[in-house]
């Protein structure tokens, strides 16, 4: 088993969580509208619309464009973050991850809150996980991180395109984990600079309890020298691993309103291929060997790919 016991079943619990806010929040942001013939007085057509975001309209793109786009998005962050790992630029990573996490998060709650609160909370919570960061504050925001980015991209996405999305991820990651080996460069330099995209973990591995400060001044740091020697690990799930997976069952969920389906019945069977999703994770968990770094991606999709089937399937069903 890749972590202990208790580390385990907190994951698990915070990647379910994560796709829960995020179905809800995605189906929040949302307005189905169905049009009328006005002779027949039949619905015709049922459209799903969203509103502009915090921070403002969606660029005009749609499908294929949207992938590439955000297959340059990945590049290009990519490429930055190497550079940042390379010449140790710590602060610049902090400021970069400081701004990209109030964004997405006030996407997010930017749906619950005017957009003017929904700033201020977000630079609240970005400040305090960034400058006095604990891995409750840390793992909390991060379940808002993720549903703002799905906000963003699902109404430029459908099914297929994010089905199309999640295979070119899955080879990416598989490719930059065991071939390139650049991801586990830059997991290592976020991790060093305690600023991880994603879930992250600090447990005792004799113990299995968790380490609940994370701070990196230098008083820490020689607390944490002296952790090592007691065999102190941190667990990670990248945050690519929460987002795609939301991804996939959000533009499934809009699939579902556009289809007639009200609202929770469209929740409830987009929280069949998070479950799947989740289940692909779990055994990679259960089957993993500790220390060593795997590409989640792959197994997630799958995961996504027999939910899919087994949702469908299910509504043909019923």
């Amino acid at each position: 088993m890749k972590h202990s016991q208790q580390v385990l079943i907190i994951f698990m619990v915070l990647f379910l969580v994560s796709q829960i806010i995020g179905l809800l929040i995605v189906n929040q942001g949302s307005e189905v509208i169905k049009i009328v013939n006005e002779e027949t007085k039949e619905i015709e057509k049922t459209e799903v619309i969203f509103s502009n975001t915090t921070v403002g309209e969606r660029p005009e793109i749609e499908g294929s464009e949207t992938i590439i786009t955000i297959i340059l998005g990945v590049t290009i962050g990519t490429i930055l973050l190497l550079l940042l790992s390379k010449f140790k630029k710590v602060k610049w990573w902090k400021h970069w991850f400081f701004f990209a996490t109030i964004i997405t998060m006030s996407i997010s709650l930017g749906v619950m809150f005017n957009h003017f609160v929904a700033w201020i909370i977000a630079i609240i919570l970005g400040a305090w996980k960034i400058y006095k960061p604990n891995f409750l504050i840390h793992n909390f925001t991060e379940l808002f991180v993720y549903p703002g980015i799905a906000l963003l991209l699902v109404p430029l996405l459908n099914v297929f395109y994010a089905f199309t999305l999640l295979i070119i991820v899955s080879a990416y990651d598989a490719y930059a984990v065991w071939k390139s080996k650049h991801m586990i460069t830059m997991a290592k330099f976020a991790k060093d600079a305690n600023l991880f995209p994603g879930l992250a973990l600090s447990y005792n591995v004799k113990t299995g309890k968790i380490n609940k400060k994370t701070e990196t001044n230098k008083k820490s740091n020689k607390k944490i020298m002296k952790q090592t020697k007691k065999e102190i690990r941190i667990g990670i799930l990248g945050g690519g691993d929460l987002a795609f997976p939301l991804i996939f069952a959000s533009t499934f969920l809009v699939f579902m309103l556009q289809q007639g389906y009200s609202s929770a019945t469209a929740i409830a069977y987009s929280l069949i291929i998070s479950g799947f999703a989740g289940a692909s994770l779990l055994l990679l968990f259960l089957y993993g060997k500790k220390d060593k770094y795997y590409p989640a991606m792959p197994f997630i999709s799958a995961g996504c790919f027999i939910g899919y089937l087994v949702a469908v399937l299910l509504i043909n069903i019923f």
